[in-house]
C-alpha cells in the first residue's frame, strides 16, 4: 500500500481568524504567527502535508458568473501552493464556467458533487479522463 496524503482544508478567510486571537477552528494553526499566510502555516506545521482545499469562493454555492460571487481560490493562491510544493484541491465546484476558470488557473483537481459535469469540461478542455465505471 502506497503513503496517503495529508490535505488541508479550508473554507476561506473568515474561518482562518486572520487578526484574531487563537488557532483556527479548521486548521488547528494560527496563521497571524506566520503572518497570516495560511500556506505556508499549514505547509510548515502540518507533517505529511501535500495539498491544499481551499473553498472555491464565497458564496460556497456560488460561481465565477454570479454577482455577488469572491473568490478565495485565486491564480495567487495557486501559485503561492505551488511554490511551496503543495497541490491545489479547491471544492465544492459545482459551476461549469467556475471549473473551467479553476483548472485555467492551474488548480490540479477539482472536488464536486456534480462529477458528469467536471468529466464534460474535462473533456472540452482536452484533460485526460479516468474510465467511467
Amino acid at each position: 500500500m502506497t503513503g496517503v496524503g495529508l490535505i488541508a482544508l479550508t473554507n476561506g478567510e473568515q474561518f482562518l481568524q486572520t487578526g484574531m486571537p487563537g488557532a483556527s477552528p479548521w486548521l488547528g494553526l494560527d496563521v497571524d504567527t506566520y503572518g497570516g499566510d495560511w500556506i505556508r502555516a499549514a505547509k510548515e506545521t502540518i507533517p505529511g502535508l501535500t495539498a491544499v482545499s481551499p473553498v472555491q469562493g464565497d458564496p460556497q454555492d456560488g460561481g465565477i458568473g454570479d454577482a455577488d460571487f469572491i473568490r478565495f481560490t485565486t491564480p495567487t493562491l495557486i501559485r503561492r501552493a505551488h511554490e511551496h510544493g503543495l497541490k491545489v484541491v479547491p471544492w465544492t465546484v459545482n459551476d461549469p464556467a467556475t471549473m473551467r476558470a479553476l483548472l485555467g488557473d492551474g488548480v490540479d483537481g477539482l472536488i464536486t458533487d456534480y462529477p458528469d459535469r467536471a468529466r464534460a469540461v474535462f473533456r472540452e478542455l482536452g484533460i485526460a479522463l479516468p474510465d467511467a465505471s
